[in-house]
């Protein structure tokens, strides 16, 4: 007889139905087997890692329910076909499910090919007699067990007065899956290749429609060993709630472990899924406190829109999952970054380099508080998130080390692809750091940078216009590309509308501002010493140690004295018993005073900092500053040039930094008029 061929391709809203009970109760078993680690489908297919409704779309004929599985030997995926009704009987399989079976062995109108598999194709029923079920389990079984060909000997009709290995309703059943007409001329359907076949079906009968319900009464008994109250009426709402996302999912959803326990965890506390809210209380708290440090605009000022540099991070986060954003000290790299982890993303991690300050993750997770492993508590949440590490350059080896263990595994976890990281620092390390990423097998999206340009000239005049103090710097050219330095503009503003405003008529370069403003912040009734005194100690103990903050203990009493009114003045703030400067421009500035209290830069304390990074740009203002403050300033530079020259890698290295100074500095063109002769003398020597 012609059997009848699979059934054509249908649109979601036809094949989806409404209302349907046994549906959504199977629908709800297998939400239950996500949350438990178990799987209906049996042992052999291992975890189940997803759900998919109404799977015609994923190449599935059987396509009421698609769950994807994990088991030992590698992916192993199941179209089901759902049934309310007496499906199969004394008589085998329905002919459509037989149809859909062959096309989907075949691979016919789809690129999903069940033979050379281990996929599945199942049919659950809501009914089955038993002798019908336990037939179908024997049968199976031995299949399983030995070769086609064996169970196809097996099966065959028995031969009088010899008995027979099978029961006629195995054969039945065996010969009801025989290949439809239709589809014979597709490939090989000998009952060797139907015993293939036979072995990638899947019967199965629930019964959640009968009253008592078997199936019902199991389902409640799981909720109840999934929950940690373990109690009933608690277990009859978790079901209740599934068979409520099954239905919500039956036209079309899909959903995993993560996103059913987005839907779950405010209103069940499950055994294997704890919750994660104190833990993101802990994180949240910690990175609203820093990123409250940052400020995203100058006091009475109208922000600067940034449109272009925003969506130039924000193609490089949505294409690779990470950003390196270089620029200079006070270019507004952390208030950009501030800015996209608010807007851009539902939860943004700030981590500051005391807070990362060990020697492994399981340490950090011990000192700030977390109760649950970092990577598992980001897996948890399907919430996108940005991890801000800022200002990378002043992290510690130590913390490098940790950090870049950190980035690799976020990058490299299939389940993290929800998570971005944002890393700034600041343009001139930034080579030495990209080596750093490279070395530490960081992903490709880290091995080049993204750079952040200083505002125009003409954004920042329109933004001071209304501010009549400062006209007179807006409007002297050798000051306008100083304002595009957002914290210098921020801190010359603030000076305006404190009625202290600087006075133009004293300010004749660069070096002469930051000695105003630096007279203004230390500035008291009586305490004017100690506080300049603190400050160029911070600088000291931060550029001496690398660190980004200074232990509070390593202060004297007297030095502490005055803590408060730098913290009240937002000069340095104390968090976890560490000072630290608010900006790291304010520790250059701490340290070129150093500097300026020195004999001279070939004084033996200024060479033994010669190799330390941060007192490279201190030293490159104590160039400009020598050129700028007095009228011999070329030729007291060139001494100071000259003087360093004495064959020692230490007076390479400052005389490089007093060259550099010159190209380098905001106001290089001229700064460059003025050294030019000193440059060129000697065919050009400091040049080379």
């Amino acid at each position: 007889m012609k059997k009848a061929a699979p059934k054509k391709k249908a649109p979601v809203q036809l094949t989806a139905g409404t209302g349907f009970r046994n549906e959504n109760c199977i629908g709800a078993r297998f939400l239950l087997d996500l949350l438990a680690g178990t799987n209906t489908l049996g042992v052999d297919f291992g975890k189940i890692d997803r759900l998919q409704w109404q799977g015609r779309d994923r190449g599935w004929l059987a396509d009421d329910l698609v769950v994807e599985c994990t088991a030992s030997t590698g992916k192993r995926p199941a179209g089901i076909s759902i049934k309310s009704d007496r499906q199969v009987t004394s008589s085998g399989f329905p002919p459509d499910f037989v149809g859909i079976a062959w096309a989907q062995w075949f691979g016919v109108k789809t690129e999903r090919v069940l033979r050379g598999s281990d996929d599945a194709v199942a049919l659950m029923v809501g009914s089955l007699a038993h002798d019908v079920e336990d037939a179908w389990s024997n049968l199976l079984s031995d299949a399983l067990r030995t070769t086609p060909e064996r169970m196809t000997a097996r099966l065959a009709e028995p031969v009088a007065d010899e008995g027979s290995q099978s029961s006629a309703l195995q054969r039945a059943l065996f010969a009801s899956l025989d290949c439809p007409d239709e589809l014979r001329n597709e490939g090989d359907t000998s009952d060797s290749a139907t015993m293939q076949l036979l072995r990638r079906i899947r019967l199965m009968r629930f019964d959640f429609e009968a009253t008592p319900s078997r199936d019902h009464d199991h389902a409640l008994r799981d909720c109840q060993n999934i929950l940690r109250s373990g109690d009933a009426d608690e277990a009859t709402s978790l079901w209740s709630r599934l068979v409520a996302i099954a239905d919500a999912n039956r036209a079309g959803g899909s959903i995993d472990l993560t996103s059913l326990l987005v839907e779950l965890r405010d209103q069940f506390d499950l055994h294997d899924h704890p919750d994660h809210r104190y833990d993101w209380e802990v994180l949240d708290r910690s990175s609203r406190e820093l990123m409250a440090d940052i400020r995203g605009e100058i006091s009475g000022l109208a922000p600067l829109p940034r449109s272009e540099a925003r969506a130039k991070v924000l193609d490089c986060l949505n294409r690779d999952r990470a950003c390196f954003l270089v620029g200079e000290s006070g270019s507004g790299k952390s208030a950009l970054a501030k800015q996209i982890g608010e807007a851009d993303y539902d939860r943004c991690l700030w981590f500051a380099e005391s807070a990362v300050d060990h020697d492994t993750e399981s340490a950090f997770e011990r000192e700030i508080g977390l109760t649950h492993p970092f990577g598992e508590i980001l897996a948890a949440s399907p919430a996108s998130c940005l991890i801000v590490f800022d200002s990378i350059e002043r992290y510690s080896p130590r913390v490098r080390r940790l950090v870049h263990r950190w980035m690799q595994e976020l990058l490299a976890k299939e389940g993290l692809k929800h998570v971005h990281l944002l890393v700034t620092g600041q343009i001139e390390p930034a080579p030495k750091l990209i080596r750093s990423f490279i070395e530490a097998g960081l992903p490709a999206a880290l091995h080049s940078a993204t750079s952040l340009d200083l505002p125009s000239e003409d954004e920042v005049q329109g933004l001071v216009a209304p501010i009549a103090e400062l006209q007179w710097a807006s409007l002297r050219p050798e000051f306008r590309p100083l304002l595009t330095n957002l914290k210098i503009l921020d801190w010359l503003v603030a000076a305006a509308r404190s009625g202290k405003a600087i006075n133009p008529a004293s300010i004749i370069g660069v070096s002469h501002l930051v000695d105003a403003l630096w007279e203004r912040w230390i500035e008291g009734d009586t305490d004017q010493l100690s506080r300049s005194h603190l400050l160029m100690r911070l600088g000291t103990l931060e550029g001496d140690t690398l660190l980004a903050s200074v232990q509070r203990v390593q202060l004297s009493q007297s030095e502490q004295a005055a803590l408060r009114s730098l913290t009240a003045s937002d000069l340095v703030r104390i968090r976890d018993q560490r000072v630290r400067f608010t900006h790291d421009m304010l520790g250059d500035w701490a340290r070129l005073n150093v500097l300026i209290g020195e004999p001279g830069l070939s004084a033996p304390s200024v060479r033994a900092r010669a190799k330390l990074p941060r007192w490279h740009r201190p030293m490159r203002l104590f160039g400009q500053r020598l050129l700028e403050q007095a009228e011999d300033g070329p030729e007291r530079w060139r001494q100071a040039v000259e003087g360093l020259e004495d064959g020692t890698e230490e007076g390479a290295i400052i005389r490089d930094q007093l060259v550099e100074a010159l190209f380098l500095a905001t106001n290089a063109v001229p700064l460059l008029q003025r050294s030019w002769d000193a440059l060129a003398a000697n065919g050009g020597r400091f040049l080379d």
